[in-house]
């Protein structure tokens, strides 16, 4: 019985919910996110970023 409401209120199959993990390796995709980061110079750009926008939030306010 509780298959059925659980069906009616959840329409996606539970196989559906299920994913193939191919590198289960968190924190090593993490480490090669972050090397990424700052090798592709984009850290650079969020200190502007960052830098530019108090900037302008001090002087507006």
């Amino acid at each position: 019985m509780q298959d059925i409401i659980l069906a009616g209120l959840w329409p996606v199959t539970p196989g559906l919910l299920a994913q193939a993990v191919s590198d289960p390796d968190v924190l090593g995709q993490i480490q090669s996110g972050f090397q990424n980061f700052i090798e592709s110079g984009q850290v650079w750009a969020m200190v502007i970023g960052i830098v530019i926008g108090y900037a302008i939030r001090s002087i507006t306010r």
